[in-house]
């Protein structure tokens, strides 16, 4: 299955990396989402009470608002 940009095996690999490399080193959550707020992944050490959802709505309307900030300002390709 192809889930736009990654396919089900890559998506498999990261899941991997992320475990093995960061909730194992420590980190409570990570979660990767697109720019629309849709969580691709999302990885925690089993204790973390955070709401990735919620996390992933405000991170995508943040990114929103400062995109529109920027052009009102005149930048023209923000990232």
């Amino acid at each position: 299955m192809n889930y736009g940009i990654v396919s089900q095996e890559q998506l498999e690999q990261i899941d991997t990396i992320l475990s093995d490399k960061l909730i194992k080193l420590g980190v409570d959550c990570v979660i990767i989402i697109d720019m629309a707020g849709n969580i691709i992944t999302a990885k925690d050490n089993g204790e973390s009470k955070y709401d990735v959802y919620s996390f992933a709505a405000l991170a995508a309307g943040n990114f929103a608002t400062v995109d529109a900030m920027a052009k009102l300002v005149g930048e023209q390709e923000f990232s």
